[in-house]
């Protein structure tokens, strides 16, 4: 088919209108709108992410680019068809793929598209479409290519890998889009080969936009691969299967002219298994063929499945899985009266819908939730442990007349549980007796252990006698934890006990600088932790001078951001708990720069003056002490100046008698 709109055909005006808007949007790029033209059709389902972390605006940019999506692709009943399931913590139909007929009502029921929020269950969901979307009652078609389309924003929190593999087995091709915190190597895992071209990351939705046209091309060019090989795959005469119908039932009669190769065989058998979810019988018409040994085989349309046809006439070759019995704890020892689940498996064995699975135990059947999958049937029943120690698991797997059988043994225990005897609380020097025992007569083969960690207590005696330990109560002992063991003889069977010890001390105060004067230069910033300790724990409270910029953090913490003198003074934190109270002060000193300043200032000068001081006074002291020259009528003239210095009658007197000098 040709996946472009026929001449003569006019669309609805919505879908006109969004092709006229892409359409201008990529001619702005210089670009055409790029439509499928394969004549190939195919059945697409998308799976739809709608969990919590998309987001409402998210999920209507999504819905923008499926509408885009879709506009590249001829829809309609006997065109492709398209299904979409939305899935958060489980999955949800939003219509199957025979649901909508036209690409009109396709675009349609994609606005209307509500979102929810949820949990990211992607294993959950791939299986869902597998079992509920590939199906011949949901719409899916024998012999048309199957694509599943995949988009997510996260991580799943359950297991892919199963899921995603048998999809592929099936014969859908995946294609993963993951936006924001999607994770590549989940989106491979899930994809097809190869990634390069079925894996898109992108880091946010509005880029969604950016993918579209690659996104349509690679699925139309896969679409159009796909269906050149299921056309090729068988070879076959115009009257190669007749389908003949009675009221009771349908044979399928098939001619020896059949021609189906190993690889051919494949390809329809993986197109039979994605019809398996049905569990039911199916009547195989023109266009599929198996090898024959020149005979006309014929098969109860309500009694056989494709698969079988696939597999072998012979229904005992399809009954060779193994049967299997699994415990949920994974662990083969019970206690005596406790529950415990057990699931029989069968895999690989076909037809499904024809296996029953019966399981028993202690003597008795018990019912069973039965489950069938593709590749599985797996039955399911809550067992209790009789007081019986040891006791089989029996299961049987039943088709028609064949049968398997399968057995696992279960070592039931009784284990007493130790009790501690302990004060819960002490006081520093007080003497603590710890005590482990059982309270059970019965210990034959059960181990009592003691550990005490801080005390490097780790022994171990016979459960009939008690461990008694004693020792004084410290500060380091408190929060200790004593726990005590009952083991079972070699096995690893165990049940604990544990409890702890509160010590009771007064409080003690530190602080993260230790100076009892603090000195801060003004303007900047000091923070100051006040670090207490005693149990209980002790209430910390701080005294100090409250000015604006100083600032309480979490108690302990008293910040000053740019001090001021106005911040000098004494600060004190106190711790306070029962048993008493501890306190720590120190004082706080601003001081301002321009005193620095004038200090420095002031010691730079003073020795120069102190120089200039000394030699002034060295020049007093000569000019006072220097040599006089006196002139014979008495006139003095100092330091051999020509000044006259008048002298007293007296001192002339002194002078000649030679007294001053």
């Amino acid at each position: 088919m040709k996946l472009v709109f026929r001449h003569g055909t006019m669309p609805s005006l919505p879908l006109v209108f969004l092709a006229v808007i892409l359409h201008s949007a990529n001619e702005s790029k210089g670009q055409e709108l790029f439509v499928c033209r394969s004549p190939a059709i195919a059945d697409i389902v998308i799976l739809l992410d709608e969990s919590s972390s998309v987001g409402v605006i998210n999920f209507r940019v999504v819905r923008s680019f499926l509408e885009l999506f879709i506009t590249a692709f001829l829809v309609g009943s006997d065109k492709t068809r398209v299904g979409l399931v939305q899935y958060g913590t489980k999955p949800r139909i939003a219509w199957h793929l025979n649901a909508l007929s036209t690409k009109e009502a396709v675009i349609s029921a994609i606005r209307e598209l509500k979102y929810k929020g949820g949990n990211t269950r992607t294993g959950l969901a791939l299986t869902y479409i597998l079992e509920k979307c590939f199906t011949v009652e949901s719409g899916a078609r024998p012999a048309v290519p199957k694509v599943g389309i995949f988009i997510t924003d996260g991580v799943s929190e359950d297991d892919v890998l199963l899921p995603a593999r048998r999809l592929r087995d099936a014969g859908v091709e995946m294609f993963a889009i993951g936006v924001k915190n999607a994770d590549e190597n989940e989106l491979n895992v899930i994809a097809s080969d190869p990634p390069q071209s079925h894996v898109y990351n992108i880091p946010d939705f509005k880029m969604l936009s950016t993918i579209v046209e690659s996104l349509t091309r690679t699925v139309c060019d896969r679409v159009e691969q796909q269906d050149r090989t299921i056309q090729g795959s068988s070879v076959t005469s115009p009257s190669t299967a007749q389908s003949i119908s009675t009221n009771d039932t349908t044979t399928m009669m098939t001619e020896s002219t059949a021609v189906t190769t190993g690889t051919e065989k494949h390809s329809s058998e993986s197109e039979a298994s994605t019809m398996l979810s049905t569990q039911s019988s199916v009547m195989v018409t023109t266009g599929f063929s198996t090898t024959t040994q020149g005979s006309t085989i014929a098969f109860e349309a309500d009694r056989v499945t494709m698969a079988e046809l696939l597999k072998d006439s012979n229904t005992s070759k399809a009954f060779d899985g193994e049967l299997e019995i699994h415990l949920v704890n994974n662990t083969e020892y019970i206690e005596v009266g406790e529950s415990f689940i057990v699931t029989c498996v069968l895999r690989n064995s076909f037809p499904i819908a024809d296996i029953h699975i019966r399981m028993y135990f202690n003597g008795r059947e018990y019912d069973v939730k039965l489950q069938r999958t593709l590749e599985e049937v797996s039955a399911t029943a809550t067992l209790v442990q009789p007081p019986s120690l040891n006791e089989l698991i029996a299961c049987t797997a039943n088709m028609k007349s064949l049968s398997k059988y399968t057995q696992r043994s279960v070592v039931g225990y009784k284990l007493p549980k130790p009790v501690i005897k302990m004060p819960n609380y002490a006081h520093v020097g007080e003497p603590v007796m710890v005590k482990c025992e059982v309270n059970d007569s019965d210990t034959a083969d059960v181990v009592l252990r003691m550990l005490i960690p801080k005390l490097n207590i780790n022994e171990t005696k016979a459960a009939g006698v008690p461990f008694e330990k004693t020792f004084n109560a410290t500060k380091s002992h408190n929060n200790m934890e004593i726990t005590c063991v009952t083991e079972l003889g070699t096995t690893a069977v165990k049940k604990d006990k544990r409890m702890s010890l509160t010590v009771f001390y007064e409080p003690s105060v530190s602080l993260n600088n230790s100076a009892s004067i603090m000195q801060i230069s003004h303007g900047g910033d000091i923070s100051i932790h006040c670090i207490a300790d005693g149990s209980p724990a002790p209430e910390v409270t701080w005294n100090y001078k409250k000015e604006p910029n100083v600032q309480i953090v979490s108690a302990t913490i008293l910040n000053i951001k740019t001090a001021t003198s106005m911040n000098n003074g004494v600060y004190e934190c106190q711790a306070n708990n029962k048993h008493g109270n501890a306190t720590k002060r120190f004082t706080l000193e601003v001081t301002s720069t321009s005193y620095w300043l004038i200090l420095v200032i002031v010691c730079a000068i003073l020795p120069i003056i102190l120089i200039v001081l000394a030699i002034y006074c060295i020049y007093k002291r000569k000019q006072k002490r220097g040599s006089y020259n006196v002139r014979p009528d008495g006139t003095v003239i100092p330091n051999g100046r020509l000044e006259e210095i008048p002298l007293a009658l007296e001192q002339k007197q002194s002078l000649q008698n030679g007294e001053l000098s």
